[in-house]
């Protein structure tokens, strides 16, 4: 049979159902195992399994993918019936009797035996379920009365959502199918309902999120079917055919049923297609770009009560259509009709959260016994992670052979991350055989479990390199702009784990509460309060120096008196920080102190101190309750090397509360006036992303992609400082987190099917002596002008020149150039200049870049 090694669904179904008929039902359990492997969420092959576990006669067993699906898809009445066998075989009776309770309320005539007594809500529902399909009005009463008793099961929240629909309560619809959701995220059912009154709402792009996230959870739409009729709306997203490959050898007694055993050998007859036929040619790009049918919105529905259809109260026949586009065609037309192009580009594979760490380095840093209690925590947070309806989570130990072979990759030397990074690569390439792939990253340990790739510096600067956790989020070299988010908990340099282990307590811990939110009364409440928290929800704190850019930095989470400045502000006398939900910093940061700095603004600020001490890790948390989620733009905010959780803000941040923090490991730069450039742009994107309600790594992933389109518009290319704060800035936390108090849905991950393709340059130095015949010395006299207002003495600074130099987006280094490139049409004015903060060095840096008349074309500083 090897020949025949791709099967459809169909195939796989006719197999299946034959297996069962023919009493082979340990190979109907491999066969079922086998295609799950490839499309885990078909509920339909997940019934089968059970059903196949059942007849084996392990009801216990049976339980696990039964109970899957009649909370996926509560209205399967065999799946019901199933579940009510296997928990009576196994003598759990009280959970028998609300399984009888669905199977009463399903059964199109009233079984006269179930072996035990139903649950008294069953009744109730099943005549609300009567009444749907003749008098509307009359069901939702009955599904009230069935609600106060709680039933375990979403049955009778699926039912009154039905009502709702039938009725044409759309305010009502959206409010239900919002708590409900908050009550059953994993029922199938109330999602597409939330999606389709998100639609109606106008909330477009969080409805087609929607729908998108539910073609891979509902494989066969055989929910989406039964909600909304045989031909229900967004339908063309879903694949006309799945395929999976099939390499069992057949017994004997299918192989007969099947007419397989009519030759020698056991080989199908060349004229039976039954279920042997090869997959059909996959459709080429001709095919689908040939198709003009557009993809409107769903229309609303008609009231008639004759409309249901026969599977479900809620299903409405509509007209057949002789044609339906192609998956690609509809995704397409939606997004030109949502005005979002980059949901044309994105893989549709379901997400899978990896949490990535190394037995070597958790042993060498923290001792065996640690290493063990952290790796148990690790599992934990997977297990919790993988309760999420719209998740799932893999533990990536990459130096345990063990555990790599439960994956399919090979161990690796966790010291080497290019090694590191190839083996994600062939991680995603397993889990796509699945039709998965990596949605977020999470890195458990710092530099030492986990190295930076160090990458070569775009920037005349003196950092030797970037550290970056790009890389790792890439498939190949193009680590730029990352495919999917990562995230990474450092825990210092240190044989204490308390940062650690506070974190990841602290992270389960979120986890389980985004599975069980608050009751709906809180919820109220909170709704309530928006308007008085989030006048509290955010602070901000910058050097007086760069204020105006910070401000319109600032205006993204919080109001202009939110925004504190150093001067006059610093550590002795910042203003208590209390009940802080966002926190932006624009402050000086250097690589050999854990400070961080202010800076006058000149002349305004003459009485001033020149560079303040603005922020110490000990001022955490006496001064100021840690805010939830933190980005701050200081050079090395985000640098640990050597560093204790006391000797760094990042560290000390993520030690006593704050859940997501964003900084730069290396020299970062920002602007100075209003036009945003540099690591403000970067922030600004951050902060509506997180806004929207997208989890914080994938803000930080979108708002990179963000960042470079908006300079590559305005400059046609992105330049060394552009690619430098793509690279240095990285993510410490769980990459999932959500700011809750901004939550209103999660949000779908996408990743782009093509990677950024921008021209980009990088600084080529010029020899020193060259600089005078290039730039007249009145050009250089301005530069310095311009700056001296905002960095003091900045007239004697050096000063150096560059030229911009190509580079490729995908290349590991960057050449300069031994000699001026007179095809470069701009140049790099590089100010360089010493200053003593105590007994500290600081070397303060701003870039200028004229264009090939001598014009300021970007201007920014150092942080």
């Amino acid at each position: 049979m090897a020949q025949w090694t791709r099967f459809s669904r169909k195939q796989w179904m006719a197999l299946l159902q034959t297996a069962l008929t023919a009493g082979e039902t340990a190979f109907a359990r491999q066969a079922a195992q086998a295609y799950l492997a490839h499309h885990p969420h078909d509920l339909a092959v997940q019934r089968l399994l059970g059903q196949a576990t059942l007849l084996h006669d392990d009801a216990r067993a049976a339980l696990q993918p039964l109970e899957a699906v009649c909370l996926a898809d509560p209205e399967d009445l065999a799946a019901q019936r199933l579940r009510l066998e296997a928990l009576l075989k196994v003598g759990r009776t009280a959970e028998a009797a609300h399984a009888a309770a669905c199977v009463l309320a399903l059964s199109p005539e009233e079984p006269s035996d179930l072996g035990v007594p139903a649950a008294s809500w069953g009744g109730l529902l099943r005549r609300a379920i009567q009444h749907l399909r003749q008098d509307p009005a009359q069901a939702e009463p009955l599904v009230l009365q069935a609600l106060p008793s709680d039933p375990p099961s979403p049955l009778p929240a699926v039912v009154h959502l039905h009502w709702a629909y039938r009725t044409e309560q759309w305010p009502g619809l959206l409010y239900l199918a919002r708590t409900y959701h908050a009550r059953w995220p994993q029922t199938l059912a109330v999602r597409y309902y939330l999606a389709y009154a998100l639609n109606l709402a106008g909330h477009e792009a969080e409805a087609v999120a929607q729908f998108h996230a539910l073609v891979g959870l509902d494989p066969a739409a055989q929910v989406l079917r039964r909600t909304f009729g045989e031909q229900p709306p967004y339908l063309n997203l879903w694949p006309k055919e799945v395929y999976a490959p099939m390499d069992l050898p057949l017994p004997a007694a299918v192989a007969g049923r099947l007419g397989w055993n009519l030759l020698p050998g056991g080989a199908p007859p060349p004229q039976e297609e039954t279920v042997s036929q090869p997959a059909p040619p996959a459709e080429s790009e001709g095919d689908r770009t040939s198709e003009t049918e557009t993809l409107a919105p769903p229309p609303k529905p008609s009231p008639s009560p004759s409309d249901a259809g026969p599977t479900s109260p809620a299903a409405k026949p509509q007209a057949a259509r002789p044609h339906l586009p192609s998956s690609d065609a509809a995704l397409r037309d939606i997004a030109r009709y949502l005005r979002r192009p980059d949901l044309i580009a994105t893989e549709g594979r379901f997400p899978v959260y990896v949490l990535l760490t190394s037995q070597r380095g958790l042993q060498k840093q923290y001792g065996p016994e640690t290493a063990k209690v952290l790796l148990n925590l690790a599992q934990d947070l997977v297990k919790a992670v993988a309760q999420r309806p719209d998740w799932e989570a893999r533990l990536l130990i990459t130096d345990d052979p063990r555990a790599c072979a439960a994956l399919g990759v090979k161990p690796v030397n966790p010291s080497d991350p290019w090694a590191i990074k190839r083996q994600l690569a062939d991680l995603d390439a397993q889990l796509a055989r699945k039709g998965a792939m990596i949605g977020a990253l999470f890195i458990l340990g710092g530099p030492d479990i986990i190295p930076f790739h160090h990458l070569p510096n775009p920037v005349s600067d003196d950092d030797a390199t970037v550290p970056s956790d790009n890389p790792y989020g890439a498939r190949d070299e193009n680590f730029y702009a990352p495919e999917w988010p990562v995230g990474r908990l450092p825990g210092g340099a240190t044989d204490d784990p308390s940062v650690l282990l506070a974190y990841l307590r602290r992270i389960i811990q979120y986890h389980q509460e985004v599975l069980s939110p608050p009751p709906w009364y809180k919820r109220f409440l909170w709704w309530l309060r928006r308007p008085f928290v989030r006048r509290r929800q955010s602070h901000g704190y910058t050097a007086a120096a760069w204020e105006t850019a910070s401000r319109m930095v600032f205006r993204a989470i919080g109001p202009a008196q939110s925004l504190a400045a150093s001067p006059p502000y610093h550590a002795e006398d910042l203003p208590r920080w209390n009940g802080s939900h966002l926190a932006y910093f624009n402050l000086h940061g250097l690589v050999n102190t854990s400070a961080w700095y202010g800076q006058r603004l000149y002349p305004n600020g003459a009485r001033a101190e020149d560079y303040p001490v603005a922020l110490r890790p000990e001022d955490i948390p006496q001064r100021f309750k840690p805010p939830r989620v933190a980005f701050s733009e200081a050079c090395y905010g985000a640098h640990l090397d050597g560093r204790r959780p006391e000797e760094a803000i990042a560290l000390r941040l993520l030690e006593t509360g704050t859940l997501g923090f964003v900084g730069s490991t290396a020299t970062a730069y920002g602007a100075v006036r209003s036009e945003l450039a540099g690591a403000d742009l970067l922030a600004w994107h951050f902060w509506h992303e997180v806004k929207r309600g997208f989890p914080l790594g994938e803000a930080l992933r979108r708002a990179k992609f963000a960042f470079a389109r908006e300079m590559y518009q305005r400059y046609a290319l992105l330049d060394g400082e552009d690619l430098k704060t793509m690279l240095s800035f990285v993510f410490y936390g769980d990459p999932l987190v959500q700011e809750k108090h901004l939550l209103r849905l999660p949000k779908t991950v996408w990743r782009p099917y093509r990677p950024l393709q921008m021209k980009a340059v990088a600084d080529q130095p010029v020899e020193e002596e060259a600089l005078d015949t290039i730039l007249s010395p009145q050009t250089v006299e301005k530069v310095r002008r311009l700056v001296a207002k905002y960095l003091p003495g900045m007239k004697d600074a050096e000063t150096f020149l560059a030229y911009e130099g190509p580079v490729s987006l995908t290349q590991k280094a960057v050449a300069p150039a031994k000699a001026p490139t007179s095809t470069s049409p701009r140049r790099v004015v590089l100010l360089r200049k010493k200053v003593v903060l105590g007994d500290m060095e600081h070397v303060h840096y701003v870039r200028v870049i004229l264009n090939r008349r001598g014009r300021i074309a970007k201007f920014s500083m150092s942080r």
